[in-house]
């Protein structure tokens, strides 16, 4: 992640000469605002700089700052800065502070503005000589992009840095660090495929990485194996999405049976697009994200069964891109209906629907990509106007789901007859979903040939 090493670079050297920076003007180097998802490295970047600079660190969270009363937060930062002063030159590090950057003035109580009033007036204190070696470092899992934030707060730090998430040959070099750190002789360094592992991570940060090698080493340590590839595919699943339990469902055959429909409905539509293009089944499968189809409950997730896939690295989707999310969330529920009818839908659908509300929401309303007018429906408080935009997400919805709906029966053939296998197994890898399928096709009726 060469680019925030960069970033760090240089404010380190800002923090060391500051006689040089003052010389153009530039008085208050020391007010840095660090933002990012969560477990991508900002907190140890606030102890990694004070051990640089051989000073003091003062760690506070910024959620933590009120103490249910008026005035708390704010008499909380005033003590942190007068210790910090005493201490001469002193890092104060806040933590989780996106509370404090949101917009003042909005609220009933305006006794709420008081500790983000506090703050501003502090950071303003790095001019003064008593404030003078007091660095001001402050982080939020949020930025100015992504969600409104104080403009008299962002004005305070001339320095931002944004942590991301790291992208694949990134991923493959924290893997590599962090196993490497393992005694010699824990590692199959020779049955590792750190690419594949790097491309099933994808979304992951580099806290989240650390703890997969972690998990990977306690499998390791208690089936007494080294740590090789499938380790920790599974140390991956474990930290992802958790124990699964099997005899939660052993005894619900028809739950499983409904469970394994579900699943399957949402496999198919998956590679639905990649079917009907006429793309061979080797192709396919490569394209595929699946890693592992489940009957297992996961108390994690709150789910009785699941599918496992691979991410995709965050990237610029498209409308047609965002259909085929929406077309994927739907085929669970889909393949219900197509199994047990309309009135035979479960609730085990409730999460697929919420995130395919959420993306219509987006498309439709953030991005008007229904639209010929480029608007932020959203912003807008015109009269009718939620109704306007509301008639347009259903019809978008009805059609997807519809799509869905006649699509999933061209495959109930190939659904019914890896059910009867996922039942038995209670989980199927990759290569075991797509060697049945294969033998469904060179099998099945010419129907499903033709999609």
């Amino acid at each position: 992640m060469d680019d925030i090493k960069q970033e760090v670079l240089h404010l380190e050297d800002m923090i060391r000469n500051r006689g040089v920076y003052k010389s153009h003007n530039i008085d208050k180097p020391f007010n840095v605002m660090l933002t990012g998802p969560a477990g991508t490295g900002k907190t140890k970047l606030a102890g990694y700089l004070a051990k640089r600079l051989d000073i003091a660190l003062i760690q506070a969270s910024g959620s933590a700052l009120e103490s249910g009363y008026v005035g708390g937060g704010a008499k909380a930062l005033n003590a942190l800065y007068r210790k910090a002063c005493a201490r001469g030159n002193c890092i104060i590090f806040l933590d989780e502070a996106q509370t404090l950057f949101m917009p003042r003035g909005r609220g009933e109580r305006k006794w709420e503005d008081d500790t983000a009033n506090t703050l501003l007036g502090l950071l303003d204190g790095v001019k003064s000589s008593e404030g003078a070696g007091v660095i001001w470092i402050v982080a939020s899992n949020f930025d100015d992009a992504s969600s409104q934030m104080d403009e008299a707060m962002l004005r305070r730090f001339p320095v931002k840095i944004n942590f991301r998430l790291p992208n694949k040959a990134e991923r493959g070099a924290l893997l590599k660090h962090f196993l490497s750190q393992k005694a010699e002789g824990c590692v199959d360094w020779t049955g590792l495929d750190l690419a594949q592992v790097a491309e099933v991570t994808a979304n992951l940060s580099p806290a989240l990485l650390e703890t997969v090698v972690e998990r990977a080493s306690m499998l390791a340590i208690q089936e007494k194996v080294l740590i090789d590839t499938d380790l920790l595919f599974r140390a991956f699943e474990r930290a992802t999405i958790g124990l699964a339990d099997r005899a939660a469902t052993a005894e619900k055959h028809l739950q499983r049976e409904r469970i394994a429909l579900h699943e399957l409905g949402h496999f198919f539509m998956q590679i639905d697009p990649y079917l009907r293009a006429g793309m061979p089944l080797a192709e396919v499968k490569h394209k595929s994200h699946l890693l592992k189809i489940s009957t297992e409950a996961v108390s994690k997730i709150g789910a009785l069964g699941y599918v496992l896939s691979s991410g995709d690295d965050l990237s610029l989707r498209t409308l047609e891109e965002l259909e085929r999310d929406v077309i994927g969330l739907y085929g669970g529920v889909a393949a219900e209906e197509l199994f047990y009818g309309a009135r035979g839908i479960s609730v085990g659908s409730q999460n697929d629907i919420e995130k395919a509300t959420t993306l219509l929401d987006t498309m439709v309303n953030k991005l008007s990509m229904y639209s010929r007018s480029k608007l932020d429906y959203r912003q807008l408080k015109h009269e009718h106007g939620d109704e306007r935009t509301l008639a347009l997400v259903e019809a978008k919805a009805d059609e997807l789901y519809s799509y869905t709906l006649n699509a999933i029966a061209d495959y109930r053939g190939a659904i019914e007859a890896i059910k009867v296998v996922l039942l038995e197994r209670y989980v199927l890898s990759k290569d075991a979903v797509f060697e049945l399928l294969e033998e469904h096709l060179q099998t099945s009726s010419p129907r499903l040939h033709a999609v």
